[in-house]
């Protein structure tokens, strides 16, 4: 399905590429509120609010509803894909908007400089393939992450990346999904920090916490994934871990 989402640190807006229902939605400390517009019915239906940590979503991929009982005026109705889980995407906002309060950041303890990534994240998923785990662990840990230093946020956002350049190669994700990923990278890093120690400190904690899967995933195996998802068309097939990796490795030779 092609992207029809929008993600901010201020909520997001969702539009069915068929029935053009619109669904947009406001999030400001801890709470959202949203309505749901039908422009052929001349309707704007406004939503109870939820707070943070919440989903009111029943269906993760597809919001409906519709009139029950008699009205002079006609029936409503109303039918909204998304291209990206709404749970992902309450994830995201929440993410995104979690910059942290002043007088958290003056009195940080100094200790909490030393937590890294792994230290965060909960490794909870065996799916059998090895960045499928780890965009997993990852994303059922979003909460606490944004919650820590912008290093380990940022360290998070290159583990994310990869994983995601990983997924796409092994047609495990779609072009839209990999291109998401890479533009939540780059929201992560203009929130964070741009020095080039800084980002270089931040993608060496990466592959320390993605070697915590498999030792093979070196700073080499991933900037020859980018590189390759960058500069070649994607096969349509799908692709286990080792011919992922065969398929890596003779790149290093050729």
């Amino acid at each position: 399905m092609t992207k029809n989402y929008e993600i901010t640190k201020g909520g997001f807006t969702v539009k069915d590429t068929k029935t053009n229902h619109i669904l947009k939605v406001t999030y400001k400390s801890g709470v959202y509120q949203g309505v749901v517009t039908m422009p052929e019915q001349s309707i704007q239906l406004p939503l109870s609010d939820w707070k943070k940590g919440e989903n009111p979503f029943r269906n993760d991929t597809c919001f409906e509803g519709r009139q029950t009982g008699y009205s002079p005026q006609g029936y409503w109705w109303f039918r909204i894909n998304t291209s990206l889980p709404f749970s992902q995407i309450l994830a995201e906002v929440e993410a995104l908007s979690n910059t942290g309060g002043f007088l958290k950041k003056l009195f940080m303890p100094k200790t909490k400089n030393k937590v890294k990534l792994l230290d965060v994240v909960k490794k909870q998923n065996q799916t059998g393939y090895i960045f499928v785990d780890i965009i997993n662990d990852l994303g059922e840990s979003t909460e606490g992450i944004m919650a820590s230093s912008k290093l380990i946020q940022m360290t998070y956002g290159y583990a994310r990346r990869a994983a995601a350049i990983a997924l796409y190669l092994q047609g495990l994700i779609d072009k839209d999904g990999y291109d998401h990923n890479l533009s939540f990278f780059k929201a992560i890093q203009l929130k964070t920090e741009q020095s080039v120690d800084f980002q270089e400190q931040a993608f060496t904690h990466a592959i320390e916490f993605m070697q915590t899967y498999n030792p093979i995933i070196t700073r080499m195996l991933v900037k020859q994934m980018a590189m390759i998802a960058q500069d070649f068309e994607v096969p349509d097939e799908k692709l286990n871990d080792e011919e992922l990796m065969s398929i890596i490795m003779e790149t290093y030779t050729n």
